[in-house]
């Protein structure tokens, strides 16, 4: 099933900016204007978890780095 996301995910954030989406924005992306960011998490200092919805979907967004 994530595999079916993964290149929805990978449109989203290398098409959009803070100028250009109009939606809500994570440290390193936009969301489209029709997407809704429900909730972020940071469990440790290095990631955050971002809940959101799209289209009647819900989904996670890692976004961080791999530690050292």
């Amino acid at each position: 099933m994530i595999w079916r996301l993964a290149p929805v995910l990978t449109m989203i954030l290398l098409s959009c900016s803070a100028e250009t989406s109009g939606g809500d924005c994570g440290e390193s992306f936009c969301l489209p204007h029709d997407a809704q960011l429900l909730s972020k998490r940071t469990p440790v200092e290095d990631f955050n978890l971002y809940q959101v919805d799209w289209n009647g979907r819900r989904f996670v967004i890692y976004e961080g780095n791999a530690p050292n």
